[in-house]
């Protein structure tokens, strides 16, 4: 009889332990939870904030590769005029640089 009370002694000290941590990890698991739903709020902003940098990153982009084109497209044009420095304002070449000058909206000297 003695030993069947020291069995149940340490039966009941072991399932005692094993409740304890059960509760322990039933705690751990809801901690967890909460954890993942903060992280999974913290990645949907950074998603959100990663798009909206894709599309400024593309909206610069373009416009650089726009002012490249007019850069490039001025410098063709400078150099075109700088072949023809000293021609007549009766010229038909001068009037056409004239033209393509007065397109860009540069105001000659008068």
């Amino acid at each position: 009889m003695l030993n069947t009370v020291k069995c149940y002694e340490a039966l009941s000290k072991q399932y005692d332990k094993m409740l304890a941590e059960r509760n322990r990890l039933i705690d751990v698991i809801d901690w967890q939870r909460k954890k993942i739903e903060r992280l999974e709020d913290v990645n949907k902003y950074l998603i959100d904030d990663n798009e909206r940098f894709k599309r400024r990153h593309n909206m610069i982009t373009d416009r650089n590769i726009e002012l490249c084109e007019e850069n490039k497209n001025k410098d063709n044009f400078l150099s075109e005029i700088s072949q023809h420095i000293g021609c007549k304002p009766e010229s038909s070449t001068y009037k056409a640089f004239r033209r393509k000058l007065d397109e860009l909206e540069i105001k000659g000297d008068k």
